[in-house]
């Protein structure tokens, strides 16, 4: 709603309460209205039924989730075949929510409404309802096994390999299963056909779970509109998920603003000043002032410019055009020449016109907060350092990988103990770490001295900072996950073996792929897996592609598709960019420097959308990586 404008709806509301069991609604209120993503289950069903129970006078309850009624069905009874259209789930559902008001006779309605989407622009979509699904690692997927064998005691494990649907949690398989109804959703609303390819192995599951779906391949039949569907594991690659940089501005706001309270795409952006609120008042703490990088709706053709730009554009261009569109509607009608070279001072100067104008700043909401977002970028920079910083370190490793890698753990080893002379925290190093060991060519083997001494002294340096509280979030939450409020040699041993246990999964993550097992050329320089992955879709032979799977489907035309010999001449096969329009959906989230760098790559080439299930800052990445319950138990 944040992102679509439509928090106006809201006002409309007589209470607008946070879901949890310690909310109720007084006996004044006689209707009740729940907005829920995923199937109601386990601790939101409890939540919804303690709600409801602990108010007095409610006689009709709207319950509006984005959860298809065969998963809902299925996610209550996993015995159940999904495939079928059952809305036993949602029947049952409405049931038992007459009985928590205490009358049968009273309304309680479930809508199935799929807002899952965020789109910044045509070209960038984001489902931060899925923010928390993330590639499992071999760590994972051991627990995943040991965790079925708990599950099934006296059964012997499948014979499908690690990561394979039986051997997955039902929490994560239920998660999968939302994203395909989602995706079908969106789909059948767009009249698509997909024909699915994927990179990876949670990649593959999701792709088998859209490609087997009978409402999915029932919705295809008809469908005029073709489509190329690529699932990719970010697993794959966390080295551009950790790296600093990039060109457009929203690639600086996602690395140096805080994101806001409670969510895991939107930063956030201080108006303050423009509404007349110093920075010693007490009113700064205790309000949220309005904002939007996105799209208020209040001038659709300019918002979609400005979002454009901020996503696809350099940051000079995007400056540019947001001093042009707030000189045009500058509250005070100075006649200043448009500028050929505009900077964060001249954007500055300019939003002064706007300050204490109240009517002026909602007006032109979208271009005021993303104006101030600039400045905010800039004025953070200015105080910190260390994004500059963390550029110029990798830039350092890139080269010295390239020159062989084997002093790399080395520089590494030094950098930890020079840390506090370089402004750097232990995350910062974590983030070199994880940039090493995910873009290392996986057929090299780090010196195993070199990797043992940087382990001890990591270790080191851990109870060091761990005295001082000057770790860094990650490491911090990983000490208190471990240790609680110790922090000893013990704590501080077993952290880094997680750490190194997870950096080792990282390394070896693209080994089955037979391609992209570098991300670092002969040259020095980086390439990312999805950068690789659509130059070589986007190649001008329309070459094949040989670590794409394609998922074929089942019948006698999918047969015919991959070739039967017997029958003629087996045809070539299948190609992403056969089809008009290519969605590339990235488990685990994208960064806004793939976003950007994706659209140059097929500038006059074809039609091409990126989505992924958040945007990633190398906080984030960080964070999915080592904090992260992949496995959802």
């Amino acid at each position: 709603m944040h992102w679509n404008g439509g928090m106006a709806v809201l006002n409309k509301a007589a209470a607008v309460k946070e879901f949890s069991v310690f909310e109720s609604a007084g006996p004044k209120f006689k209707k009740a209205v729940f907005i829920l993503s995923g199937p109601v289950i386990g601790s939101t069903k409890t939540t919804v039924q303690s709600i409801i129970q602990n108010s007095a006078g409610l006689e009709y309850v709207v319950l509006v989730t984005n959860c298809h009624p065969s998963l809902q069905t299925w996610a209550q009874f996993p015995g159940r075949d999904w495939s079928n259209d059952d809305r036993t789930g949602f029947d049952q559902l409405e049931e038992q929510l007459l009985m928590w008001m205490g009358n049968v006779n009273f309304t309680a309605e479930i809508f199935h409404i799929p807002v899952f989407l965020i789109s910044l622009t045509p070209r960038l979509l984001l489902t931060p309802a899925y923010s928390r699904l993330f590639p499992l690692l071999e760590p994972d997927l051991v627990r995943a096994a040991a965790l079925w064998r708990t599950l099934h005691l006296g059964h012997q494990v499948p014979a499908s390999g690690p990561g394979d649907w039986p051997l997955l949690p039902l929490e994560v398989q239920v998660s999968l299963r939302e994203v395909v109804s989602s995706l079908h959703s969106l789909l059948a609303t767009l009249g698509a056909r997909e024909e699915i390819w994927s990179v990876g192995g949670l990649a593959r599951q999701l792709g088998d779970q859209l490609e087997a779906w009978s409402p999915a391949r029932n919705r295809r039949r008809p469908a005029k509109n073709r489509e190329s569907l690529v699932f990719v594991d970010r697993s794959l690659d966390l080295a551009s998920g950790v790296m600093y940089g990039g060109e457009s501005l929203l690639a600086r706001a996602t690395q140096v603003l805080d994101r806001l309270p409670g969510h895991t795409t939107d930063v956030g952006i201080n108006l303050a000043r423009l509404f007349g609120i110093t920075e010693t008042s007490e009113e700064e703490t205790e309000c949220l002032l309005p904002a939007s990088l996105a799209s208020p709706g209040l001038c659709p053709a300019t918002e979609e410019q400005e979002l454009d730009s901020l996503v696809f554009d350099t940051e000079k261009d995007c400056l540019g055009l947001l001093y042009k569109n707030l000189l045009d509607k500058s509250p005070k009608k100075v006649n200043s020449p448009s500028k050929k070279y505009v900077n964060i001072s001249s954007l500055d100067s300019v939003l002064k016109d706007f300050c204490g104008d109240y009517d002026s700043i909602l007006d032109n909401l979208g271009t005021v907060s993303r104006a101030s977002c600039a400045v905010q970028c800039a004025k953070v920079e200015k105080r910190d350092v260390r994004r500059k910083k963390m550029q110029s370190l990798m830039s350092q490793v890139t080269r010295t990988m390239c020159e062989g890698g084997k002093r790399v753990l080395d520089d590494m080893t030094d950098l930890v103990r020079s840390r506090r002379d370089a402004s750097l925290r232990l995350d910062d190093i974590l983030a070199l770490l994880v940039f090493v060991y995910s873009s290392s060519d996986v057929r090299d083997a780090f010196p195993q001295d070199e990797e043992e001494k940087l382990r001890s002294v990591l270790g080191e340096a851990l109870l060091k900072d761990g005295a001082q509280n000057n770790l860094g979030p990650v490491i911090e939450e990983l000490c208190v996950n471990e240790g609680g409020d110790t922090l000893d040699e013990v704590v501080a041993l077993n952290v880094v073996n997680s750490v190194w246990e997870r950096l080792a999964a990282l390394k070896q993550a693209r080994q089955e792929l037979g391609s992209y097992q570098s991300l670092i050329n002969y040259e020095g320089e980086f390439t990312g897996l999805l950068g690789q992955l659509l130059a070589d879709l986007y190649h001008e032979d329309r070459r094949e592609v040989t670590c794409l799977h394609h998922h074929a489907g089942e019948g006698l035309g999918a047969m015919l598709m991959s070739g039967l010999g017997w029958l003629a001449s087996a045809p070539a096969k299948p190609h992403p960019r056969e089809n008009p329009w290519v969605l590339v959906f990235v488990l685990g989230g994208v960064t806004p420097r793939e976003a950007a760098e994706s659209q140059r790559l097929v500038t006059g080439v074809g039609r091409l959308s990126l989505a992924g299930t958040r945007l990633l800052a190398p906080s984030d990445s960080l964070h999915m990586t080592f904090i992260n319950n992949s496995l959802m138990v």
